[in-house]
Formats: C-alpha cells, sequence, structure tokens
C-alpha cells in the first residue's frame, strides 16, 4: 500500500483542514517553526500512535479532538475477513471514488487515543447501516427484515451476507459514509494493519544521545516489527496453544474453587492478555572495542541508523512497504555524506519505498526530484499551508537559494532517477577507457553539475525558472516511440521550445529510450551476477519496451505462473526492478566496444561530447 494523500485537521499549528499530497518522494521545505516537523509527527501519530495532549491545535477546549486522514494506492487484491473466506475492499464497499482506501483516525481525550473510520463510498442500504459493523445474528435478523434472500448464501459467512445484502441493492446511490471500525468488527483492521500497511519510521532532527533513545531503536524496532510479521502464522499458533492451555488451567482452578466457595467462583473469570512479541527483543549496537552508538557522533549514529534500510532493501528482491521520514538528513554530516544520503534515498524510493524528507541544505534539495518539493509558509490570513503549485518552486528558491553554487557549469535535466543512474554508471565505465569521455558523478561531486530529476509536467514548469541564472541547461528525453514513428508529440514541443532559447538544449534520443542503449553483453553480464542466465545473443530493436521484454525473460525463467495472468501491479513491480536492473547495474558492464555496436550513430557519444565542452 503506498500513501498518496493525508489530511491533518486541529494537529497543533494545523488548526483547519489541510491535505497534502505525497509522492515517492516528499520534500518539505520551509523556514523554521513553520510545520515541516509537524507534517512527519502527524503522521507518526497516525501510525504508531505517537501522540499527546500538546498536539491539539486548542488544547483548552471543552472537548478538544484532532483528526488524520490517510489515503492509499496499491491495495491488497483479497483480504479475509471471515475465517478463511477472501473478500476485496471494493466489494466491501470500502473505497472512495478514486478507488483508494482512506483511514481516518479521530483523537480525543487527555491522552489522545484514536477512534479508526474508513471514509467510502457507501450504499444508501435501509436505515443506514453499515454492513461491515453487524455481527453475524445482526446481519440475518438485517436481511430477513428487508426480505433478502438467504438461500443460495453460507449462513455463518458474514462475506456472503454482507454481498446477498448488497446485491439486492445494486441500484442504491453511493453516499460519501464515514464508516466505524468498531471493537466487535475489528478483524478488518487488524488485517489492513498487521498484513498490508506500510510501516512508519521517523528519524527526527533532535534526539538524546543513547543507543536506546527512539532514533536508534525505531529502525531496529521496525527490523523486529518485520520479523515478527513474516512469522505471524506461527506466532498466531503458538499464542492460541498458549491461550488454549491458560484456559484450560483457568477454568479448572475456578472449578475447584467453586468446590469450596461457589459464590465465590461465580464471580472469577479469565482474563488472558494478547502477548506483545514485539516488547521482547532490545538490541543495541557496539564498535570492535565495545564502545556504544550513545558514544560515537552524532553524523555517525545517524549514518548507520540510514544504513538499515539500505541493508532492508539489499536483503529484498520485493518493493518496500515503508515510509521513511527524515528530518534534515543533513544535519552532522560532510558534504560527502550528504550526497550519498542523497543517492541512498533515492535509491529507496526507486525500490519502493516511500521517503519524506524535511531540510534546510540547498545542496540536498538540488539532488531531489522537483517534482517532490511542499513549500510550507503561511497564507495571507496567517494560516499554515502546504503549497505544491508552480510559484511554490520559485517560493522554495527564494526561501533556501536552492540553486546557488559558484562553481557550477551546467544543469543536466532527466526524467527521472533511472536516467540519472544510466548516465553516471555509463558515463563512469567509458571514462575508465578512455578519459576523453567525462566521469558525470565525479563532476557532480566537484559541483560543476547538477542533475535535475524532472518529469512530467514538471519539466516544463522548472524550466523557466533558471533563466536568470545564465547557466548551460541541457535536457534530455526519451524518444517513447520506435525510430521510424513520430515523436511524441509533448516532447518534441518541448525539445522545440527549448531548443529556441538561449543557453538551452534538448537532445531527443534516437531510439525508444535510454535503455535501448545497453547492449545485450551488458544485460547477460548483469543478470548472471545475480545468478540469472538470460543467454541474450543478439540486441533488442531500437523500439523495443527493454525493461519489460527483461521483466518477461526473468519471470518465464523463475516462474510456472503465466505472465499474462499476472496483475497490473505485480507486472508493473516486475517491469520498474527490470529497469532499475539495466541503469543501475547492466550500464556499467558497457565499454566502448560494446557502444560502437549498439549505437553506430554516436549519439551516446555526441551526447558526452556535448556535455565535456559546457564544463570544460
Amino acid at each position: 500500500m503506498k500513501l498518496v494523500s493525508a489530511t491533518i485537521e486541529g494537529f497543533r499549528c494545523f488548526k483547519e483542514s489541510t491535505i497534502i499530497d505525497f509522492e515517492s518522494i516528499t520534500t518539505f521545505i520551509g523556514r523554521n517553526d513553520i510545520g515541516k516537523s509537524t507534517v512527519c509527527d502527524a503522521l507518526d501519530a497516525f501510525f504508531n500512535g505517537n501522540a499527546d495532549s500538546g498536539d491539539y491545535s486548542v488544547p483548552h477546549a471543552e472537548s478538544p479532538s484532532f483528526s488524520i486522514s490517510c489515503e492509499f494506492t496499491e491495495l491488497p487484491e483479497s483480504i479475509v475477513l471471515d475465517r478463511e473466506y477472501s473478500t476485496t475492499l471494493d466489494q466491501e464497499f470500502l473505497l472512495n471514488e478514486r478507488k483508494n482506501l482512506v483511514i481516518k483516525k479521530i483523537f480525543s481525550g487527555k491522552n489522545p487515543k484514536p477512534v479508526e473510520y474508513i471514509i467510502c463510498k457507501y450504499p444508501d442500504l435501509p436505515g443506514q447501516v453499515d454492513l461491515i459493523g453487524l455481527k453475524i445474528t445482526e446481519l440475518k435478523k438485517y436481511a430477513k427484515e428487508n426480505n433478502v434472500s438467504l438461500t443460495q448464501v453460507r449462513q455463518t459467512v458474514k462475506a456472503e451476507i454482507r454481498q446477498a445484502i448488497f446485491n439486492k441493492y445494486c441500484t442504491a446511490p453511493l453516499k460519501t459514509r464515514q464508516v466505524a471500525i468498531k471493537e466487535d468488527s475489528a478483524l478488518i483492521s487488524k488485517e489492513l494493519w498487521d498484513k498490508h500497511m506500510p510501516l512508519f519510521a521517523l528519524f527526527k532532527a533532535d534526539r538524546e544521545s543513547s543507543d536506546q533513545d527512539v532514533e536508534a531503536q525505531d529502525p531496529m524496532k521496525l527490523a523486529v516489527r518485520e520479523a515478527l510479521r513474516e512469522q505471524q502464522e506461527v506466532l498466531s499458533s503458538v499464542a492460541n496453544a498458549v491461550k488454549n492451555k491458560l484456559q484450560q488451567i483457568a477454568e479448572d482452578t475456578v472449578n475447584k474453587m467453586a468446590e469450596m466457595s461457589p459464590e465465590l467462583a461465580s464471580h472469577l473469570k479469565p482474563q488472558i492478555s494478547e502477548p506483545q512479541w514485539a516488547n521482547i527483543f532490545k538490541i543495541s549496537l557496539e564498535d570492535q572495542y565495545q564502545v556504544p552508538l550513545n558514544k560515537r557522533g552524532s553524523g555517525i549514529r545517524r549514518l548507520v541508523l540510514l544504513n538499515f534500510f539500505r541493508a532492508k532493501v539489499d536483503r529484498e528482491s520485493q518493493d518496500g512497504n515503508v515510509i521513511l521520514a527524515i528530518e534534515e538528513p543533513e544535519i552532522s554530516q560532510h558534504p560527502d555524506n550528504q550526497k550519498m544520503i542523497m543517492d541512498a534515498v533515492k535509491d529507496l524510493a526507486d525500490r519502493g519505498y516511500q521517503i519524506i524528507i524535511t531540510t534546510h541544505a540547498p545542496a540536498l534539495a538540488r539532488c531531489l526530484p522537483l517534482q517532490s518539493i511542499r513549500f510550507v509558509c503561511k497564507d495571507e490570513n496567517n494560516r499554515h499551508i502546504i503549497r505544491k503549485d508552480d510559484d511554490c518552486y520559485t517560493c522554495a528558491v527564494n526561501s533556501m537559494g536552492i540553486l546557488a553554487n559558484h562553481n557550477l557549469k551546467l544543469f543536466l535535466g532527466v526524467e527521472g532517477p533511472n536516467d540519472e543512474a544510466f548516465l553516471k554508471n555509463l558515463s563512469k565505465a567509458l571514462h575508465s577507457e578512455d578519459k576523453s569521455f567525462p566521469d558525470l558523478e565525479e563532476l557532480e561531486k566537484t559541483h560543476k553539475i547538477v542533475f535535475i530529476l524532472l518529469g512530467g509536467s514538471t519539466l516544463q514548469q522548472w524550466v523557466t525558472k533558471l533563466d536568470e541564472l545564465s547557466i548551460q541547461e541541457l535536457y534530455i528525453c526519451d524518444r517513447d516511440a520506435a525510430p521510424n514513428d513520430p515523436i511524441k508529440q509533448t516532447n518534441k514541443d518541448f525539445a522545440d521550445k527549448i531548443n529556441a532559447q538561449p543557453n538551452k538544449c534538448c537532445l531527443i534520443t534516437e531510439k525508444r529510450e535510454t535503455e535501448n542503449y545497453i547492449h545485450y553483453e551488458a544485460i547477460n553480464d548483469a543478470w548472471k551476477a545475480r545468478n540469472v542466465a538470460l543467454s541474450l545473443s543478439e540486441n533488442f530493436n531500437d523500439g523495443d519496451d527493454v525493461p519489460t521484454l527483461i521483466a518477461k525473460m526473468v519471470h518465464n525463467e523463475n516462474s510456472t505462473d503465466c505472465w499474462d495472468d499476472l496483475s497490473d501491479h505485480k507486472k508493473k513491480e516486475k517491469e520498474s526492478a527490470a529497469k532499475r536492473l539495466l541503469n543501475r547495474e547492466a550500464a556499467k558492464y558497457m565499454t566502448i566496444d560494446r557502444l560502437k555496436d549498439i549505437d553506430p550513430s554516436n549519439f551516446i557519444r555526441n551526447l558526452f561530447i556535448k556535455i565535456s565542452s559546457y564544463v570544460n
């Protein structure tokens, strides 16, 4: 599940309802004490329950409260709500008009505790009842009162009874409802939170210097939670076995008590709590000299913590279901470490993680996708707002000086992180053979070039913001079509517009996209390193969708399932993984001879020559 938006109301400075859109990377920029950290803390309250009475916008109101709603996409294809019976969120009418899941939590009380709701488009049933909250006896009673036939329905399965009721009222209008997740229907909440909900970890900017504090423990606690999630069936079996044994022992004890004192025994009932597995494990870190993490510098501590997540990514083949929020990752870090952190962050996002960043560092902001920027400020009525419109980029520049750098020679605009990885890895591989090829990664380290990750409409929005700087701009766009087919019109229009301006140049690939410039032998080498034999014997055609074709080949090599039977989401995951490996690994295996073979027109060579002319 992926977070696409959140709505905060009554939480600290966000007194009025404030909607925030989220990307794979979302970057909050603004002055101090403007509300950047508040967004992260609100999400922490939603996912982890970390809230207190100081979070109320109006703490002294008669009944203070705040609400946080989160909207999710990429939902589970099925969920189990009744014994082993599978259903879907869509069948249960628990999705909004965009077919996304919206969960709302309302916090109230001296020690804020949440009440959970699902905001959805729900059928307008007689009595405006929420079927998901009814017990099986209540469902059967409701069906009988409303003349719903259950003759073809398993009356021991609540989902089937609900579906029979929905079918009778299939023409009923759908209305936006706030469906309460009550204690007696908590199974849906447990199903979502235990199996599908993203895990949220927050690294705050200021922490205590202890290896047992929240900063040091959160990623480790997260690792424990994930490990426990993987063993959920085993743990449930153990817990049930222990509970049954305890129940038996308790009942035997009460029965014996009844022989001596029936009146006293009648008031004794076994109460067995659920095991808190996550509280069993504690972990800390020490170096080879047994120096604990809390005795190391703050920069080292934060760097170690981030690398918990990098290690996790390397262990997993599937996309992560984690939201990682990092406040001011530049704190206590050398500029080189800052760059490494941002590269790691982009890599995590490219692998399916969601990343939330707050920052004051211009160098970091330059490294992040422009469409990720959210500018936190106050409007003319002194209300805290979060902007993502065209002007927010200008505001961010004015606020932080994002683009200031006296060594800068070139803005190199690419569509996304995969294109950046392709150019860096390819240039490094070619530079090792022929120094006339620029090493783009080295040029970035020396601040001579700045990669701008554009993508979509943001590309067209952003280029006008650079006019005043009089620095050369070079943009590389994919053709998104076969060589003999017309270039994608939006790409052509953009290129024509850019090339008509001074100090600006836009090149469109002659082949479909950058992956079409990776030689088949380099692809074979990359997958061989992962113990997968692709055995390609020739280059792909210039118009082929290489990532998709590779994804199909890898899937067919490792699975008996038919590719066409996979869901669109699963196909997209595999295609994204193939695209990532092509650009991040296969490009490293390119050589000058391989480049000559796959690029006889010298598009790539001429591109690198042009870059060299700008920076030298």
